[in-house]
């Protein structure tokens, strides 16, 4: 049975570089939400790739929140509902910044394997980081280098779980 996988900011370089590299693993994992933030050209294009459960678009133009249209739900709610989904077992936040931090806690609330691939979110809520991966039971795992050097400051020395 392969592993679902949600990639938040899909269509940004970290998420394009994700799906370039589950494309070599595809009979392990399965993309089963993505989100983008605006291009919604790209992300119609990997959601004619990957066939994922959920599409979302953060930042929709004139939609309304949690409008569905040209089969993407729209706003920001999008990217807790991606992360926080039965069938996600692994979710990569490729998101810039803040952005992605209500949605990784979320994901790790709900016991899910979290890839970050940003250093914002440690440095600037940790605490609050590992606090819900404890909840949930569920390790966060940084997925670059500038991640695995902020991870002491988040108090998790060793960030294999």
């Amino acid at each position: 049975m392969s592993i679902g996988v949600a990639v938040l900011g899909s269509t940004g370089s970290i998420g394009r570089s994700t799906l370039q590299v589950l494309a070599r693993q595809r009979e392990r994992f399965r993309v089963v939400a993505i989100t983008g933030h605006s291009n919604m050209e790209l992300l119609a294009q990997q959601a004619a790739e990957w066939k994922p459960a959920y599409v979302g678009l953060v930042n929709g133009g004139r939609g309304e929140k949690g409008e569905v249209r040209d089969g993407a739900r729209r706003g920001t709610d999008c990217l807790v509902e991606a992360a926080t989904r039965p069938d996600v077992q692994i979710v990569v936040n490729g998101i810039v910044g803040a952005a992605g931090l209500e949605a990784t806690l979320a994901a790790l609330r709900a016991g899910k394997r979290v890839a970050l691939a940003n250093k914002e979110t440690l440095v600037m809520a940790g605490e609050l980081v590992t606090a819900a991966a404890r909840q949930g039971g569920g390790p966060s795992t940084p997925s670059t280098a500038r991640c695995c050097s902020a991870w002491p400051a988040a108090g998790r020395p060793n960030w294999r779980g």
